[in-house]
C-alpha cells in the first residue's frame, strides 16, 4: 500500500498528513488520512452541524452517506482523479463527519462556477473517522467507463486542507508547484495506484 506524507503549503513542523491509498480490484480503491497533530491545532469535526457547508442533496445517498457542498471550507480531506489522455477530472472531498461530496471539472477549475458540477460516475461504499484518521473506500467503475481505462492509469493527487483553531488555514498536498496552494493542477497529481 504506498503512503506519502503530504507536503504543507506553509511550512509547519507541528502537524502532519499522511496519506495511503490501495487499490482493491476491480472497481475500488481504499483512502486512508493519518493527522499528527500533537499540540491539537486542528478543528476535526464530528458532526455536519459543525460544518460550514450545505446539504446538496436532501437525503443522503444510496447508500446512506450525506452529500455537501463546501467541504473544502472545513477540515477535509481529498482526492483528485484523471488520466493524462482527458482534460477533465474529478475531485472527491472527504470529512471527518463522514459526509462527501464529488465534482466534476471539464478542465483546469473549468466550469467555475460554485458549488461545481457533481459528479456520480465515483460512489462512496464507505467512510469511518475516527479521531485524527479517515478511511474511505470509493468505487470507481463509472469513471473508468468513462475514460475507458484501468485503475492504475489514473493520475492522483492527493491533499487536505486543515481549518485550525488560530483561525488559520493550511493546506497539505503531495506537492506545490504553483505560488499558491492549488490542488487542481494536474502536474502536482503524483500518486501512484
Amino acid at each position: 500500500m504506498p503512503s506519502y506524507e503530504l507536503d504543507s503549503f506553509t511550512p509547519s513542523r507541528s502537524i502532519r498528513v499522511v496519506a495511503a491509498t490501495e487499490l482493491l480490484p476491480p472497481f475500488s480503491m481504499r483512502l486512508l488520512f493519518w493527522l499528527i497533530d500533537p499540540e491539537n491545532q486542528v478543528i476535526w469535526p464530528t458532526s455536519t452541524d459543525q460544518l460550514s457547508a450545505t446539504p446538496s442533496l436532501e437525503v443522503p445517498d444510496e447508500l446512506g452517506y450525506a452529500r455537501f457542498d463546501g467541504l473544502w471550507q472545513n477540515t477535509c480531506f481529498e482526492l483528485f482523479l484523471g488520466t493524462t489522455k482527458q482534460s477533465d477530472y474529478r475531485e472527491v472531498n472527504l470529512s471527518p463527519t463522514e459526509a462527501w461530496n464529488c465534482y466534476h471539472f471539464d478542465s483546469y477549475r473549468q466550469p467555475d462556477k460554485m458549488p461545481p458540477a457533481q459528479s456520480q460516475d465515483i460512489q462512496l461504499l464507505e467512510i469511518q473517522a475516527h479521531p485524527q484518521k479517515l478511511h474511505a473506500v470509493i468505487n470507481v467503475q463509472g469513471l473508468l467507463t468513462h475514460y475507458n481505462c484501468q485503475l492504475g492509469d489514473l493520475r492522483l493527487g492527493i491533499s487536505s486542507v486543515l481549518q485550525l483553531k488560530s483561525g488559520k488555514t493550511q493546506f497539505f498536498a503531495l506537492q506545490h508547484s504553483g505560488k499558491q496552494a492549488d490542488f487542481h493542477r494536474q502536474q502536482d497529481w503524483i500518486a501512484q495506484l
